[in-house]
């Protein structure tokens, strides 16, 4: 039996047509789904069943809920902590460390659900979280998001290479970690209760210089023959800029686009130190962007070039 639903604000400001305030206007949900928006007189006018649910929000504003598309899940413990230090220092003093207790899953039982929950009390209704490389705790990560009814793309975070992950906080070989990738896209596909795929995964190389380059190559082929998107950083700090440079003697973009790893709806985060030829390879993947202004100012001391992106319409 369909569940019908009619919200009656006083103001609505959707998605489309942009830029539009539609006033006394009706938001009709059918089995969780927009069916319509329609002046209210218009409604009261056409409405033919008394089978629907009906709520008077005359004196609110109903807007699209917030999307973060950059979330690392455990950093909801390090808010506000040591946000003077540069990139790679804050990582190795505190990140890693951190990130490396989710190896207890009963410690994401206990943070993830306050995370999720706050982010629905604040009208993030979707969010695109790296978890850690922990398969169980990311498993949680995903059921949490489920059980919470929030949109989300779930990644189990790849980090296989000896030489720049810590011996603490790193996959145990390149094999494990791209089986893992593939074992929990399965996993979440197949969650019981998200039929609708409201949760879902998606490929997660941490940056480049955490990953061997077998792993990355590996790391896209999974993404293009499972069908799944993919997030990664990319220029977000001078180091991981120049280590990139030297490392493949070209620029972070264009090294995760011969990679495989720029696919239509895949998401780079920060993106300090992208060129304008940059932006035009991301454009033509259809790739976009999570530039997270504030990390940007403490960690990276930059400032994403927005406008220049908008412009050439990434």
């Amino acid at each position: 039996m369909s569940t019908r639903k009619a919200l009656h604000a006083g103001w609505i400001i959707p998605v489309r047509p942009k830029s539009q305030i539609l006033e006394k206007h009706t938001l009709v949900i059918e089995d969780q789904k927009i069916e319509s928006i329609l002046p209210t007189k218009d409604w009261k006018r056409r409405k033919r069943s008394h089978n629907i649910e009906e709520s008077d929000l005359s004196s609110c504003v109903l807007i699209p809920g917030f999307i973060n598309a950059h979330t690392h899940s455990p950093m909801s413990l390090l808010r506000g902590i040591a946000e003077d230090l540069p990139l790679d220092e804050w990582l190795n003093a505190y990140t890693f460390p951190l990130e490396a207790q989710f190896r207890n899953a009963d410690l994401a039982r206990s943070v993830y659900p306050d995370l999720v929950s706050t982010l629905l009390a604040n009208g993030t209704t979707t969010a695109v979280y790296f978890s850690t490389i922990h398969m169980e705790a990311s498993q949680v990560l995903a059921e949490v998001c489920r059980d919470a009814g929030q949109r989300a793309f779930v990644g189990k975070v790849v980090m296989d290479d000896p030489d720049q992950c810590p011996d603490y906080y790193r996959d145990s070989s390149t094999r494990q970690a791209i089986d893992e990738t593939q074992g929990f896209i399965e996993f979440v596909r197949n969650l019981s209760g998200n039929d609708t795929d409201l949760v879902q995964p998606i490929v997660t190389p941490r940056f480049i210089p955490s990953c061997s380059h077998t792993a990355l190559l590996e790391l896209g082929r999974v993404a293009d023959q499972m069908d799944c998107r993919v997030q990664t950083h990319c220029s977000e700090g001078d180091w991981e800029h120049q280590f990139v440079h030297e490392r493949y003697g070209q620029s972070d973009t264009a090294a995760l686009a011969e990679l495989g790893l720029l696919q239509r709806g895949s998401v780079l985060a920060h993106c300090n130190f992208v060129s304008p030829t940059d932006m035009e390879i991301m454009k033509g993947a259809l790739t976009g962007i999570a530039h997270c202004p504030i990390s940007n100012a403490y960690f990276a001391n930059s400032v994403f070039p927005l406008r220049r992106a908008l412009d050439i319409g990434v």
